[in-house]
Order: C-alpha cells, then sequence, then structure tokens
C-alpha cells in the first residue's frame, strides 16, 4: 500500500509539472455550432485577460476550416491560455497567416498548448511573431525533429515548454540548449543520448527536467549531476546503470527524482536514497 501511495503522489506531481492552469484562471465553456467551438457570453464580473479556453477543431472538415478557422482565433485577442488541438497543419497555417498580414497579435497569450498537432516550422515561425510574450508552449506529440527546435529556440522568452514524444534526437538538444530563460523542460521519448544531455546540462535557470525514455547513459548521468539548478528531475526509463547512479547521488539538492528502469542494482538504488534529501522519490531495483 506505501508503495502504491508513493507511486501516486509522484505521478501527480510529474503530471502537473505541465498544467497550464491557476488559480485565478477560468475555463471558458464551448457551444458548438456546426461542429466549432466558441466562447460563450460570460460573466460580466470576469477579467476576460485572465481567462483560458480550449479549443478543438478534429471534427470539421476542410471546407468548415477554411471558413471558419481564423474567426475564432480573432475572438481569442484577449486571452492569456489557449489550447488547439488535432488541427489539420495546412488550415491552421493559413489562419495564422491571415492574422500575420492583418498585424494581428496575441499581445496577452502567455500560455499555449498544441498538442497532438502535426506542426510545421513555418508555423512555429508564425507562432513566434504572432505571441511575442509566450512564457509556456506545449508541443508535444507533434511529429517534431531539430528543425522544428532551432524554430523553437527563437522563443528565448520562454519559461516552460513541453516537447514530450517528437523525435528531436541530440541535435535538437543542442537547439533548445540555448533556450537559456527556460525554468521547466520535458524531452521525454526524443530519441536523446548522453551528447543530447550534456546539451540540456547547460541550461543555466532549469529547475524542472523530464528526459524519461530516452538513451542516456552514464555520461549524461555525469553531465546532468552538475546541473544544481535542477529541484526535480526525471531520468526514468533510461541506461544510467550503476556507474550513473553514482552520479546522481550527488544531486543533493534534488527535492524530486525518478529514475525507474535504469537496470540500477539494489546497492546503488541504497545510497541513492542515502545521499538525497528527497520529498519525492520513485525507483526499481533490477
Amino acid at each position: 500500500m506505501k508503495k502504491l501511495g508513493l507511486f501516486f503522489v509522484v505521478s501527480v506531481f510529474w503530471s502537473t509539472l505541465f498544467a497550464a492552469t491557476a488559480e485565478d484562471d477560468q475555463v471558458v465553456p464551448c457551444t458548438p455550432r456546426r461542429g466549432i467551438k466558441r466562447p460563450a457570453t460570460t460573466d460580466a464580473r470576469s477579467d476576460l485577460i485572465t481567462r483560458s479556453i480550449t479549443w478543438s477543431m478534429a471534427g470539421l472538415t476542410e471546407a468548415e476550416n477554411k471558413d471558419h478557422l481564423a474567426a475564432p482565433l480573432l475572438m481569442m485577442k484577449n486571452h492569456t491560455r489557449i489550447r488547439i488541438a488535432q488541427v489539420k497543419p495546412l488550415l491552421l497555417d493559413q489562419a495564422l497567416t491571415h492574422l500575420n498580414l492583418i498585424e494581428f497579435k496575441f499581445v496577452h497569450l502567455t500560455h499555449l498548448d498544441l498538442p497532438i498537432n502535426n506542426i510545421t516550422v513555418p508555423l512555429l515561425e508564425k507562432i513566434s511573431q504572432l505571441a511575442p510574450n509566450l512564457r509556456s508552449l506545449n508541443v508535444s506529440h507533434c511529429f517534431l525533429e531539430a528543425d522544428h527546435a532551432k524554430a523553437i529556440s527563437r522563443m528565448n522568452q520562454l519559461t516552460t515548454l513541453n516537447l514530450w514524444d517528437n523525435d528531436l534526437k541530440d541535435e535538437g538538444a543542442y537547439f533548445i540548449s540555448l533556450m537559456l530563460h527556460l525554468k521547466t523542460l520535458g524531452v521525454g521519448n526524443n530519441g536523446i543520448t548522453d551528447k543530447g544531455a550534456g546539451y540540456i546540462s547547460q541550461l543555466p535557470n532549469l529547475e524542472n527536467l523530464d528526459i524519461s525514455c530516452n538513451q542516456v547513459g552514464p555520461g549524461g548521468a555525469t553531465s546532468l549531476s552538475s546541473q544544481t539548478s535542477l529541484k526535480s528531475l526525471n531520468v526514468g526509463h533510461n541506461e544510467m546503470g550503476d556507474e550513473g547512479a553514482q552520479f546522481l547521488s550527488k544531486m543533493h539538492w534534488l527535492k524530486c527524482v525518478d529514475f525507474e528502469y535504469n537496470g540500477i542494482g539494489e546497492a546503488p538504488v541504497r545510497l541513492l536514497r542515502q545521499s538525497l534529501s528527497l520529498t519525492y522519490i520513485l525507483s526499481s531495483v533490477q
């Protein structure tokens, strides 16, 4: 029971790292019209600038998207948080191109979630121009590669970036390492090796890192162990082994760590537990 309880607590911790919600935010309800989710009339007491909205065009035909895609985006001009999922890349690109042509800006937008989309490099470049004050970007499950990472790296004002489940490899990790303001980064399941972990370890302000489900070994553990700004670290499902565990055990400043499924033996796991003063820890013995 204790193990199950601990697993639940840690799972909740990692799942909330990239959540773009705040106590003073309000999710705007949407009323479907011809398959389009539009913002409903809201309470006059609410401040529009503090609202967030979830918008999905997954069920629309191509014709409907062409006719209606730009209009809802224009209606969101004062929102701070927007989520758009499962939209055809060409149609979204057309809408953002139109907004660029009319010199439209999402000046209040700070959090943008675009998961499960086929994101293109030109689309990322348009987002950079349209949302100059963006602080948090979620492009997980979006088929991104190194060229996409290069485009994202130009959004150097970002502090939170979720790139989970893409194909960045070490080259993409290099471009992300140029984003000096990042505090929270998710690069799990991206084919990153020790070389890429070395790049990421150079981020000077990084506090929360999820680099799980990659091919990071002892060399990557060595690099990460020098990153003293980190507070939480998820290196689960990698190739650290006993040697990597020795380097991780030196990171006494960590508050939360997940090093499950790394081929670490019982003795190194005990060493990690003894060496680290942790609030949460999740481990397994192989």
